[in-house]
């Protein structure tokens, strides 16, 4: 591919993604009715100076067509707003009103760490978020009260030509499944994404260089020294991306981005610049049925299981997701203790009713045997080694042709969904509740679950493993 390529692609996409101008104005007039209605409600029940602002992508004019959200914030004055005082005075109220007014408006209260109210208005959300007012970055007092700061940083900073490159981007990370620094998905926030493209100027240039992105790498707006480096480096260890964020250096702007997520977008940026297509802006892939599903399983020498549960009503989706990953590492160490290959761990739910963790080993189980290792420096700690294994084991142990110690020893468990039930207690929680654990796919619960195309997509990304915008 040429670089006329590239440009005729890209070109296309800027088309398709830039929304229209009823679509702008009809978003608009939704903000300002909402925030009329706002005012009318907060005046009589908050006794303290507000005021109401428009923040994320639709201010900043990086907003995707046809999804043109909302994020109103409250900002008031107010230095007690801990999260019991939002629920009593602002969430609950704020949606008995919205409700009680009936002008078609859908109102969800969300419990998440930061409690906001969601409508759903003439196929739009808006997300009505309470924030302190703060006036300075140093007087924030919970991270939401940043985001007035991030869109007018971003309002200053990126130019209205790159505003097309920002959109670029965003579908880029949504298309290879990478968009949102939600815990479901630990990827590139919006806020992230703007950077990137002030940062680099333009998609292709971001490309380029993530396309030589190493762990753990640092990116910054302005130029480093290598103490500045040295010091990033210590203050946020751990991580795969550092982007300080220039709002507040306290704060890593890429601190949600996993390593897979990461990952995923180097491999892209690469891929991209070497084949591009819109397939990375809208993918689509064959869906296999459960029977297809389990040809695919059993042919290539895997095990699935899949833990489901039920989930509580009134579950938030940050609790949903963060505790079906708790216990996917609770898991997937069990497992390995107790010498298990796991292969992959993946989650799901439909964020109201239903959850599930798929996870992935080689093999349909394990023989009787497990080879032991036994003392790496000859000492005295070899005759125990051999005390210990010629009283229990079938085979007595021997010192193999490099001087080595070995055994082989009965396996306490050969069953992996064996093993799970017996550690029962590491599987649920408050919010979860276990239904099964099943195995290759064979319950009815698993077909049953399969009649949200959501999880049946998700079970094809799990086991068939390809990712649509790779290769030819």
């Amino acid at each position: 591919m040429t670089q006329h390529d590239i440009h005729i692609i890209v070109s296309e996409v800027k088309e398709i993604l830039r929304p229209t101008p009823s679509e702008l104005e009809e978003a608009l007039r939704l903000y300002e009715e909402l925030k009329k209605t706002l005012k009318n409600i907060l005046s009589k029940t908050i006794p303290y100076n507000f005021k109401i602002e428009l923040e994320g992508s639709v201010a900043k004019g990086t907003s995707l067509r046809g999804e043109m959200d909302l994020d109103i914030f409250v900002l008031v004055e107010y230095e007690n707003l801990n999260k019991e005082w939002i629920i009593e005075k602002f969430v609950k109220p704020v949606s008995k009103e919205l409700n009680r007014l009936r002008r078609g408006y859908l109102v969800e209260l969300r419990y998440a760490s930061h409690p906001y109210v969601k409508v759903r208005a003439r196929n739009m959300e808006a997300d009505i978020v309470p924030a302190y007012w703060a006036k300075s970055i140093n007087d924030i007092r919970t991270p939401v009260d940043r985001t007035p700061f991030h869109t007018e940083f971003v309002k200053k900073y990126l130019a209205s030509e790159q505003r097309d490159e920002v959109r670029l981007l965003k579908k880029f990370f949504k298309g290879i499944g990478v968009y949102g620094a939600e815990i479901k998905v630990g990827g590139f926030s919006g806020y992230l994404t703007e950077l990137l493209i002030i940062k680099y100027g333009s998609f292709e240039s971001f490309l380029k260089s993530a396309a030589t992105w190493k762990e753990p790498q640092i990116i910054s707006l302005s130029k480093l020294n290598s103490y500045e480096v040295s010091v990033l480096r210590k203050t946020f260890k751990g991580v795969p991306l550092i982007f300080p964020d220039p709002v507040d250096s306290r704060r890593n702007a890429a601190a949600a981005v996993s390593r897979r997520s990461m990952a995923l977008a180097i491999l892209a940026a690469h891929e991209f610049l070497k084949r591009p297509s819109l397939k990375f802006f809208f993918p689509t892939q064959k869906t296999l049925s459960i029977e297809e599903l389990q040809s695919r399983l059993k042919s290539t020498e895997r095990y699935a299981l899949l833990i489901l549960y039920n989930v509580a009503e009134g579950t938030s989706p940050d609790i949903i997701w963060g505790e079906l990953k708790s216990i996917g590492r609770r898991v997937a160490n069990v497992l390995k203790v107790n010498d298990f290959n796991v292969l992959d761990l993946r989650f799901w739910s439909d964020e109201r009713r239903h959850a599930a963790i798929y996870v992935e080993l080689h093999g349909e189980g394990l023989s009787k045997l497990k080879p032991v290792r036994g003392p790496a420096k000859i000492g005295g700690n070899l005759l125990n080694f051999f005390e210990k294994h010629l009283v229990k084991d079938p085979v007595p142990p021997w010192i193999d042709w490099e001087g080595i110690p070995r055994a082989l020893s009965y396996r306490r468990i050969c069953n992996p969904e064996n093993l799970l039930k017996e550690n029962i207690d590491l599987l649920g929680t408050s919010h979860l509740k276990l239904i099964r654990i099943t195995a290759n796919l064979i319950e009815k619960d698993v077909r049953y679950l399969c009649r949200d195309d959501s999880f049946l997509r998700w079970l094809n990304e799990s086991i068939v493993k390809s990712l649509p915008w790779i290769g030819e």
